[in-house]
């Protein structure tokens, strides 16, 4: 499952966490002066306190009208279902109405729809115990108890049959084991579906017997294994979902795999989906891919569940996102897979616990998923007025993001009274999120809400503690550490200065069951800081900055993640060791001018300066570049029959970028095509267009489908090896990464090496021609490299056994055999390289290969160009070098033209215009997101804004530099550009205020650039076009510390030597903060000029231009 804030516990040390929350439970009461009756009591006052009754019927009136939009237009059938469910509670009417809810529950039991079987046999649960509804129905007391039992008994029946429903499995259980009468009841419907299936008339119902006999087969064994003594204990609702974690044993014979199977046999959806959720249950692994049966890998669990979601069950994607998460594979592919398949599985059922998931994929940036905070919010409201899908135990670890999104003004300003009521609202249902409680306490702690008192936060913080997620409730032990310590509570009810101490230790017992995260090393940090426990390890001063530090790492995690990693860079900037004074005097006088400002404390303005970089950043860019490339690759193609433009539109049908949606065989017909006219790389988009039904793979995007795993990976691997062979790299990683992750793969590789070695040897009695033989060797040489795993564990042996074989190959002048030699010299370390290997550069084997035309080896030389490296070749041959890359769609060569048209390397001639739509073009053909590693956000957002000429350079420009702030906890310059961008109002509607707070989180950072934006904050204090923040004294401040940093940095660093200078001519010329001085002006301007070094570095470019422009002007 996804890692959110919540539920982090290791998995293995479910038993200790059990035993460690017992201990905890027992050291609090000792020391709370109350009960865990009165706790509850006072919880579910709060919780009504902040509940927003009136809030909530608006969201409950819009998602009945959106319910019955759906009935009126696909007759839907969760639709019925959540509209008889509002019926039944009253939720978003004027009254509850039992007779339409029992008609809606009655045309959602038509569709087969589990939950509301479930609702309707506890409607008959509630008449039963004397909860009835004024005598509107059910009339059940015209019912003998054994007419009851027997509807709520099938009632059930369906419920597990059509969805698995997690509390009718475990109710139906119990009252099987307990009561003779249901069992026997059982048994009755079981011999009435045997004898229906007996009838020689066939029946369109056949397939549903089937299933009913599975379901009730697994039942009847299930009891007779527990009816050897060994009776489960009763577990109340608190433990259920840790007790089901651990307990989740299969416990389902072969009889009820057979009737599942042959319902699935008979086209039965329910057949597939029940036999994947009882193999999902099982011990066994999720995919038989060593199986040989092609009828066993047709029913694997994943193939199982694709089946049943194609042919319409609604917890078909759903279940199949659940069984490929488990294999926890994070690539593009698979996370951009499993989005897709949620985005599914809500159209399909539209459960709480769907949209929840699909929206925590909005919200955390993992390759692959597309990053959207208003629709992860829009989907969140959502979930919140639908019900779970009860396929397992209720999961509550994303229920506190949406009052997250407003408690911290993401995707909508911030409303503090909004989000209590949102954590309030989904505090009200079942098995409540400890970190909800948590994040609600400290709401009502920090911001004293109205209508609650710091006592509430104390009630809150008591009850998180008590519940059986460690990570909040250490959070809540922290938080009353902090409240105890303070003496803010009466130590009557267990809460004064002395009791911190225990509070701080139960913090850091329960951290140790914790997975490492961002809260977690800030909670140790912070404990470590203010704590006075008795510790080597607390007594270490390093310690905290080690947490802080670590904390601040999960910056590009999800968004809960990213707030306490904001938090936790501040507290290291504070305490870092060895920080210099006139820093530290810095940071203490903008705390100062910080709350003075806007009564804020750091930490808000550095998560502000997020904000502001998300409003900032334009959602749609690259959407807008694969638009644009479309039109252009499919115009030259009318224009001539271009091997590049046949790739890139495979690649653009394959994904779906743009506007386009995935489209597999025009994908593959442009591949084809692409190959035929020597694009030898498109092979790799091949593989990648076969497809497994085993693995869950939809039909809908693949070319040409296989039942199991090992017959979709021999195909795949075919197609990889001829990729690798001509020299694509990614596709020798991409078989090296299946084949440590999966065993159907590792054992492949085996069986072609042993092939290509055999045929080897036949061929060389045989005689094969020259070019065979070589290829035989160097697709020895990749699949040894793979199995052998030498980049991640080298060794001499396996290494001088792969080099035999390329060395053999080169002999007979195999250009990719150079090519790979020239691979390993890269990636190895010379001492595995012997005699002419040792000596022979990876950059001489490249230019070997590229004699050969072998555009692999070209690519590669591009690579090292760029890496800096000289390359033996002069500028007309690196000229054509890149032209043939760039004919090829290599992004390297695409983007060093561009450079070259901006600033003339390798004599390209400069043309503005055809640059950046040649940059343009390299972002286009960037399908590994490298460009970003050769230049950073920020850089990019340089380039337009200052050497572009198009129209909109600003928002361009404004795009990349938000980029950068978002994605990078460390960034201070792309804070100070993106200010600079919004001061100088380049941005319409843009406000100072945000110029500011920019300048004021860039500061916090304190690395190089910090003068900078103490230098832009004087210019905006001194600028009288700013009234509402002039301020001479604060202005002059400023100018003073920018000067300090300044002056360091020349003392320390030549690396932005050349700005530095020219602001402290500036500040000479115009006595910013000093006197007028026009000789040290001059003086710094002309070490401006001095220090200027390189050519390619555009920025401090520049800055020498400026100062040349001045000095002539002075002179």
């Amino acid at each position: 499952m996804n890692r959110s804030i919540t539920g982090l516990y290791q998995q293995q040390d479910e038993e200790h966490v059990n035993s460690l929350m017992n201990w905890l439970r027992t050291e609090l009461f000792s020391i709370w002066n109350c009960q865990s009756s009165q706790l509850d009591k006072d919880v579910s006052r709060i919780i009504k306190i902040h509940y927003n009754a009136e809030l909530m019927d608006k969201l409950y009136h819009v998602a009945y009208q959106n319910y019955i939009k759906k009935i009126e237009e696909s007759n839907h059938c969760h639709a019925y279902y959540q509209i008889g469910y509002y019926h039944q509670h009253g939720l978003g009417l004027d009254e509850s109405d039992i007779n339409k809810a029992l008609h809606y529950y009655e045309e959602a039991i038509k569709q087969h729809h589990h939950l509301a079987c479930y609702d309707m046999a506890m409607l008959y649960e509630s008449e039963e115990n004397g909860s009835s509804h004024h005598d509107k129905t059910l009339a059940i007391h015209k019912m003998d108890e054994k007419q009851l039992i027997d509807i709520k008994v099938r009632l059930l029946i369906d419920a597990v049959v059509n969805g698995q429903h997690y509390d009718a499995r475990k109710l139906l259980k119990t009252k099987c084991h307990n009561h003779p009468y249901w069992k026997s009841t059982l048994l009755e419907i079981r011999s009435e579906i045997e004898a229906a299936i007996d009838k020689p008339t066939a029946s369109s119902h056949t397939s549903e017997f089937y299933n009913y006999l599975g379901v009730i087969e697994c039942f009847l064994y299930t009891n007779s294994i527990d009816d050897d003594g060994s009776d489960e204990e009763e577990i109340n609702d608190e433990d259920r979902f840790a007790t089901d974690k651990i307990n989740f044993i299969d416990k389902t014979s072969s009889y009820a795999y057979a009737c599942f199977q042959k319902a699935a046999t008979l086209g039965d959806s329910q057949g597939h989906f029940n036999y994947a959720y009882r193999r999902m249950l099982s011990s066994q692994p999720l995919t038989d891919s060593l199986s040989n049966s092609i009828k066993e890998s047709y029913f694997s669990p994943v193939g199982s569940l694709l089946a049943s979601a194609i042919k319409g069950h609604p917890l078909g994607w759903f279940s199949m996102q659940l069984a490929l998460n488990l294999q926890r594979q994070n690539s593009f592919d698979s996370n951009s897979k499993l989005q897709a398949i949620l985005i599914k599985a809500a159209d399909a059922g539209g459960f709480s616990d769907v949209l929840k998931e699909l929206a925590y994929t909005y919200l955390e940036p993992r390759c692959g998923w597309q990053y959207n905070h208003e629709l992860a919010r829009q989907y969140l409201e959502q979930a919140l007025t639908a019900n779970s899908s009860s396929l397992y135990p209720v999961d509550t670890r994303h229920n506190y993001y949406l009052g997250y999104l407003y408690h911290k003004g993401i995707s909508t300003g911030i409303d503090k009274i909004q989000a209590a009521h949102y954590y309030a609202a989904v505090l009200q249902k079942p098995n409540k999120c400890s970190m909800t409680m948590v994040l609600l306490a400290k709401l009502i702690e920090k911001e004293t809400l109205q209508r609650s008192a710091l006592l509430d936060s104390v009630r809150l913080y008591q009850s998180a503690c008590l519940q059986l997620e460690p990570l909040a409730s250490a959070y809540a032990c922290y938080r009353l550490a902090r409240i105890s310590y303070q003496g803010l509570i009466g130590q009557e009810i267990g809460f004064d200065e002395s009791k911190a101490t225990l509070y701080y230790q139960m913090a850091l017992k329960l951290l140790q069951a914790v997975s490492p995260c961002s809260l977690g090393y800030y909670i140790k940090g912070n404990i470590y800081c203010y704590a006075s426990i008795q510790s080597d390890r607390i007594n270490n001063e390093k310690a905290p900055a080690d947490c802080y530090l670590a904390a601040s790492e999960y910056y590009n995690s999800s968004l809960d993640h990213r707030y306490y990693a904001i938090k936790a860079k501040l507290k290291y900037e504070e305490i870092r060791l060895n920080q210099r004074q006139e820093i530290v005097e810095n940071l203490v006088y903008l705390n100062d001018e910080v709350h003075h400002l806007w009564q804020n404390k750091p930490k808000d303005i550095m998560w502000s300066s997020y904000r502001i970089a998300l409003r900032y950043q334009c959602d749609d860019f690259m959407s807008k570049i694969y638009d644009y490339s479309y039109r252009k690759y499919r115009q030259k193609l009318q224009e001539s029959d271009d091997m590049n433009a046949h790739f890139q539109l495979g690649y653009y049908n394959h994904y779906g970028l743009g506007c386009l949606k995935k489209d597999p065989v025009t994908a593959m017909n442009h591949y084809y095509k692409a190959i035929s006219l020597g694009h030898t790389l498109a092979y790799h988009g091949l593989a990648l267009l076969i497809g497994c039904e085993e693995e869950g793979d939809d039909p809908s995007h693949f070319c040409q489908m296989y039942p199991s795993s090992k017959q979709c990976a021999e195909y795949r691997l075919e197609f990889l090896l001829q990729s690798a062979y001509m020299g694509n790299i990614n596709s020798l990683h991409y078989i090296e990464r299946q084949a440590r992750d999966k065993a159907i793969w590792e054992k492949l590789v085996d069986n072609f090496i042993k092939i290509r070695e055999k045929n080897y040897r036949h061929g060389k009695g045989k005689k094969l021609h020259q070019d065979e033989l070589t290829k035989l060797r160097v697709e020895l040489g990749i699949l040894l490299m793979v199995r052998e795993a030498i980049f991640d564990q080298p060794n001499s042996l396996s290494i001088n056994e792969i080099i035999g074989h390329l060395n053999k190959a080169a002999k007979l002048q195999d250009p990719a055999a150079y090519y790979y030699l020239g691979y390993l010299k890269l990636k190895l370390d010379n001492k595995f390289f012997k005699g002419s290997n040792k000596k022979i550069s990876a950059q001489n084997y490249f230019l070997k290969a590229a004699k050969s035309n072998f555009i692999a080896a070209k690519l590669q030389l591009v690579q090292l160009l760029l890496a800096g490296n000289k390359l033996s070749m002069e500028d007309r041959q690196i000229r054509q070098l890149l032209i043939d890359g760039s004919r090829y769609g290599d992004p390297y060569s695409t983007l060093t033209i561009a450079l070259g048209r901006i600033d003339g390397r390798y004599d390209i001639e400069p043309n503005s215009d055809k640059a950046f739509s040649t940059l343009e073009r390299a972002m286009a053909e960037d399908h590994d997101c490298i460009i970003n590693k050769i230049l950073p956000h920020q850089v990019i957002g340089n380039i337009y804004q200052y050497d572009s000429h198009c129209t909109n350079k600003y928002i361009k420009a404004r795009h990349w530099y938000s980029l950068h702030v978002l994605n990078d906890i460390n960034d201070c310059q792309g804070r100070i550009l993106l200010g600079h961008l919004i001061e100088k109002k380049k941005i319409p509607t843009a406000s100072v205020l945000d110029a500011i707070k920019l300048y004021q989180s860039a500061i916090y950072i304190n690395d190089q650039h910090v003068g900078v934006a103490h230098y832009r904050l004087g210019k905006i204090y001194s600028n009288r076009h700013h009234s509402k923040f002039y301020d001479l004294d604060r202005a002059k401040a400023h100018f003073r510390m920018a000067y300090r940093q300044f002056q360091y940095n020349l003392l320390v660093s030549s690396q932005n030597a050349c700005r530095d200078c020219y602001i402290l001519a500036k500040m000479y010329r115009r006595g910013y903060s000093m006197n007028v001085n026009s000789r040290k002006a001059v003086l710094f301007y002309q070490k401006t000029i001095d220090l200027y070094k390189t050519d390619n570095d555009t920025t401090m470019l520049r800055y020498r231009n400026k100062a040349v422009k001045v000095l002539q002007q002075l002179m």
